[in-house]
């Protein structure tokens, strides 16, 4: 009955012993473990910059109020309306059936051109020093 691994009792209590093992042992490491996240870096600032940080440089959201900017929560960047560099298009609100108070309220207009114009920015760079 025995054979050369030893009776069919103790190669099951040799598997069940090595798999309670293994998971013993991973259920330590994983209790112990120092694991890298986010929270434990929330008071760093990534290596990035923000877009608005470079100087010069403008993020402009097609289809905001005329005189409406705000700042994105994710991003920490500040969008302007596109009023100054454009003259083509109209601003036009959504449909009401898509506009309640869960959305932003920068998302409750959009720009549409119906004349069938291509939108083109004309951006001219501030005068001064090093303007090309």
């Amino acid at each position: 009955m025995g054979g050369v691994y030893g009776n069919k009792w103790s190669l099951d209590s040799m598997m069940w012993l090595t798999f309670a093992s293994v998971f013993a042992l991973w259920a330590f490491t994983v209790s112990s473990a120092n694991l890298v996240s986010e929270r434990e870096f929330d008071h760093y600032k990534h290596g990035r910059r923000k877009l608005d940080d470079i100087g010069g440089s403008i993020s402009i959201d097609c289809g905001i109020l005329d005189d409406f900017k705000y700042t994105n929560d994710k991003t920490e960047i500040e969008y302007i309306s596109n009023k100054d560099f454009i003259d083509s298009g109209e601003n036009k609100n959504i449909s009401s059936k898509f506009n309640h108070e869960t959305l932003q309220k920068y998302l409750w207009h959009a720009r549409s051109f119906p004349q069938g114009n291509k939108s083109r920015y004309t951006i001219r760079p501030h005068e001064g020093k090093d303007t090309t």
